[in-house]
């Protein structure tokens, strides 16, 4: 609910680790953004259907380990196309994230929602 940004969040296929992703998220709503939280182990064409089908401001995958990211790189970009694109999290490196086009997210989950600034 809101007129404020709109926000996708969500954890990439294979990705079982969401609550730093849940603490993003709140923060980001207590600043006035619209959430729609996907969760974990979230397939690229359901990211690409809610991406499509919401338009959001920013979308942003969380991730623990690299190997749930490298292999979509491709998919990452086409994503990054659509809305952009931030990665957060241990896996998400400063690699995958220029070879997607992505903003690479490095801090706590508070602070980096905090931070998050959406032009008006």
């Amino acid at each position: 609910n809101g007129h404020g940004p709109r926000a996708v969040l969500a954890c990439p296929p294979g990705e079982l680790h969401d609550l730093a992703l849940m603490v993003f998220g709140i923060v980001l709503n207590r600043n006035g953004w619209r959430i729609d939280y996907l969760g974990m182990n979230t397939p690229v064409d359901e990211l690409t259907r809610t991406v499509d089908a919401r338009r959001p401001d920013l979308l942003v995958l969380a991730v623990t380990l690299p190997e749930n990211l490298e292999p979509l790189v491709g998919q990452l970009t086409a994503l990054a196309r659509r809305a952009p694109l931030a990665l957060a999290g241990a896996g998400a490196t400063p690699e995958i994230a220029g070879a997607a086009g992505a903003r690479l997210l490095t801090g706590d989950p508070v602070t980096e929602a905090g931070n998050i600034q959406w032009p008006r």
